[in-house]
């Protein structure tokens, strides 16, 4: 296994899909969803039908399996598209690097098809500071 395929974000990650994003907002019935607060995110997760951690780490070509992602930062609390991008890009590479020690870690269970990560703080937060409240949040979802 290569560092890139362990700390890369493909496009396979990237939760694209406007259904699945509605059913993680709204759930039908048969889906649980759960959500985290801490500050400065709002993290939620869709839960579906899957097998358990141990039985979907890897594929046939022996690559890992992580949930979709989707980064939200609100235009009502950052104006300019700049500062915007920015948030996103420091969500995306403290997730980079972070998801394969957080994902292999946890218990024995079910893990989310789908997590959401929403920006909620209204103005921009230290490097450091974001990257230990999305570790512990991401923790606190999969236990």
């Amino acid at each position: 296994m290569s560092i890139l395929s362990i700390y890369g974000f493909p496009k396979s990650e990237r939760l694209c899909s406007l259904k699945t994003i509605q059913e993680l907002f709204n759930p039908p019935k048969g889906k649980k969803t759960t959500s985290v607060f801490l500050f400065p995110f709002k993290i939620v997760a869709l839960y579906e039908n899957q097998p358990t951690v141990e039985s979907i780490t890897k594929t046939e070509t022996g690559a890992l399996i992580y949930p979709k992602i989707l980064i939200s930062v609100p235009k009502k609390n950052f104006k300019h598209a700049v500062q915007r991008n920015q948030i996103k890009r420091q969500i995306r590479e403290i997730y980079r690097t972070t998801k394969h020690e957080v994902f292999h870690s946890t218990p024995t269970g079910n893990l989310p098809s789908s997590i959401a990560f929403i920006f909620i703080a209204k103005e921009l937060q230290p490097f450091e500071l974001m990257k230990k409240k999305l570790q512990k949040s991401l923790k606190q979802l999969l236990k």
